[in-house]
């Protein structure tokens, strides 16, 4: 990367700046120079920018606003699970040139759109207002729906009062007695309680009983203990009446005083009126829903072109500008500049670009390129962070080790081919766009590996491939398998060891070539190669012993010794002491620990995938007892497990493998030569959430 400053005319700035965008070429840096030191730089912002950040800011909130709005009301309307999956295949990316951007803009008219949302949202506001007013009117008639009065009516005739109470079951009739003993000017009525819908309780018949004795007593308010009643009487005996409701404790209901009319009058027609308001409400969200369909790409292109301007004049702000001046810092790609330089030329020859250098703190930002088949796979890489500007990119070297850990771990040809052929499917139906095909492309390589390990290991569904009747696949099947892992665990233990080694080896000899190339040949040298040429010695020692390598022991056993010898040197050498040499040298030797323990990390290997073909016999197993044990829907059962018991063995066998292998990548490889932290290149582009810009 090269960091550079443009310096060029002030009435070219929206063109170089619609140039830079479009070509997507450099990373802006806001100007830190002394470059107007005598000027006020916000002065000198040109007004038009400034103009134009405002406005652009306004249409993309407005627009934002309505894509919400109509967003979240769509989806409220959506129910099925089609007409989910028909909405995320409809709100896909759009493809569309930079001529017929400016024509959609020209000819929409989103500011009609944004007042009619307005609208829509604010009667919406007031009928779910009314609604809610209506209901809550109608939980109060319905609580009443049995008082066969007007209170409007009541209130008229002279002289009557009324009051309604409850009182517990078990005094209503003393309270009864008392109330027609003492005064004669009264009636008195039940007002019958309102059933529920079943008429039926949910309560057993002891536990009712328990709750009656207790709301006798008085120690809990059990409505089903309670008596409503209504006591019409003579404004004369007033005093009397008092002192009985006083006598029996009774609770006056203050809530009747609302009920102006009829409640089974008024509750029919407070249920037309909320019958309407939501036919009102439904009308509104089916238009906004229609104004969607018809607008939401319009808006959505307007929204991106919003964002672009005002990054634009964002950029504009970053610069540094004196009254006919502009600076613009970035950082650009090496091979690159000579582009921006044509590509300037073609708008105006007022211009210069300088190479700067770079401060000694400063870091530039890192592109990672990798071809087709590698792209996908820099998925993983890019979880675990961005290599520094001088590292190396982890993906080459990290790919053939994933993907083949991960078909070890999976371990079954028919798991591997069942991924392969939904990740297609995937990409087919739902019509994934090419840039957001890259998991599912990985998904594939991994099913593609996984095929090929399971076939040859003999994983087939957990199917026992020699207990099958003969046959020509069976036959073709057996001759494909090289090894059985549940008969011989500790020789697939052994390969995984192997990888293990071979791995950890590969990520030292990177990190020796990174410190030969950034540093010396003395640090690479005398750094890893010392335990690159150990572990090469033990590999031979333990090749000799098992007469792998036709060679004697003793001379094996000085190779060692002398590799032993080297390592404690070379890690001696950072000491200047004697006594912290021989110390700091033996002390060396606690790094092999670590390393050891790094290679019995890669056993996971061997458990992830006998872990697969043991459940997958599990699900086969059981599904051959249960259509045993049921032999009238034998056939029913064992598709059922067959079917259910693969699908959930494949989701927890794939997440298990992917995790641990990609765990291997990031806790014992990628540690060995890479350091990280790096910061990606985020050029000044027109990056669009909805749409994508054609060529």
């Amino acid at each position: 990367m090269e960091k550079i400053d443009i310096i060029f005319h002030k009435k070219n700035e929206r063109e170089i700046l619609d140039f830079l965008q479009k070509k997507e070429i450099i990373e802006i840096i806001e100007h830190q120079s002394s470059f107007v030191s005598s000027i006020d730089k916000n002065s000198l912002t040109n007004d038009s920018i400034k103009l134009l950040d405002k406005k652009c800011e306004i249409e993309k909130a407005e627009v934002e606003y309505v894509l919400n709005f109509l967003n979240a009301l769509k989806k409220q309307s959506e129910k099925s699970l089609k007409q989910k999956i028909k909405s995320l295949i409809s709100d896909s990316e759009i493809f569309i040139t930079e001529q017929e951007i400016e024509t959609e803009i020209r000819k929409s008219n989103f500011k009609k759109i944004v007042e009619e949302c307005k609208k829509i949202e604010i009667r919406l506001n007031e009928l779910n207002n009314l609604i809610e007013h209506l209901k809550n009117e109608k939980k109060i008639y319905q609580k009443w729906e049995n008082f066969p009065y007007k209170i409007k009516d009541l209130e008229n005739i002279e002289n009557l009062k009324l009051i309604v109470g409850i009182v517990n079951k078990n005094k209503w009739r003393i309270f009864k007695q008392e109330i027609r003993k003492k005064i004669k000017l009264c009636e008195l009525k039940i007002i019958p309680l309102n059933a529920n819908k079943t008429g039926k309780t949910n309560i057993c018949a002891e536990c009712l009983s328990a709750l009656q004795r207790l709301s006798q007593r008085g120690q809990i308010n059990y409505p089903g203990m309670k008596v409503k009643f209504c006591l019409f009487y003579h404004l004369k005996a007033e005093n009397k009446i008092q002192k009985i409701l006083n006598e029996f404790k009774i609770e006056q209901d203050q809530e009747i005083k609302k009920i102006r009319n009829l409640p089974k009058a008024e509750i029919i027609n407070l249920n037309r009126e909320i019958k309407k308001a939501l036919k009102e409400k439904q009308d509104l969200i089916n238009k906004a829903i229609n104004l969607y369909s018809i607008y939401k790409n319009s808006l959505r292109i307007i929204y991106d072109y919003s964002a672009w301007e005002e990054e634009k004049a964002k950029v504009s702000s970053q610069t540094a500008k004196t009254e006919h001046l502009v600076s613009l810092r970035g950082w650009v790609e090496k091979n690159r500049i000579n582009e921006i330089e044509r590509g300037l030329k073609k708008i105006t020859d007022n211009f210069e670009v300088f190479r700067l250098k770079l401060n000694k703190d400063e870091k530039p930002p890192v592109i990672i390129e990798n071809n087709k088949f590698l792209g996908p796979i820099s998925i993983i890489g890019n979880m675990y962070g961005t290599p520094r500007s001088d590292e190396i990119d982890p993906t080459l070297p990290m790919a053939p080790f994933f993907i083949l850990f991960f078909a070890l771990c999976l371990g079954d040809a028919g798991y591997g081919l069942i991924m392969i052929l939904l990740s297609i499917l995937i990409i087919k139906i739902l019509k994934v766009p090419l840039e957001n095909r890259g998991f599912f492309y990985l998904l594939i390589y991994l099913g593609a590996a996984a095929s090929v390990a399971g076939a040859l290991f003999g994983g087939w569904f957990g199917i026992n491939l020699e207990a099958l009747p003969p046959s020509a696949i069976k036959n073709v099947l057996l001759k494909i398998k090289i090894m059985d892992p549940l008969k011989n665990p500790i020789q697939m233990l052994f390969v995984a060891f192997g990888l293990g080694v071979l791995q950890i080896s590969i990520g030292i000899f990177l990190k020796m070539y990174w410190r030969i190339k950034t540093q010396s040949i003395k640090q690479g040298f005398l750094n890893e190669f010392p335990i690159l040429c150990l572990i090469a010695s033990l590999l031979l020692f333990g090749a000799a012993k098992t007469n792998i390598i036709p060679l004697e022991s003793a001379i094996v056993k000085y190779i060692v010794l002398f590799c032993l010898i080297f390592f404690a040197f070379a890690k001696a050498r950072k000491y200047k002491n004697l006594k912290m040499k021989i110390l700091g040298g033996i002390g060396g030797f606690y790094d092999l620990i670590g390393y050891f323990s790094d290679v019995v990390s890669y056993s996971r290997l061997l458990a992830l995938g006998l872990a697969t073909t043991v459940i997958a016999s599990v699900v086969n197993l059981t599904a051959t007892i249960f259509s045993d044990m049921l032999p009238m829907i034998s056939s029913v059962i064992y598709i059922f497990i067959i079917v259910f018991g693969h699908i959930f063995n494949l989701m927890l066998s794939a997440f298990g493998a992917f995790i641990h292998s990609m765990r291997l990548q990031f806790v014992e490889f990628f540690p060995k030569f890479m350091i990280g932290g790096g910061r990606k290149f985020n050029p000044f582009r027109k990056q669009g959430n909805y749409i994508k810009l054609k060529n």
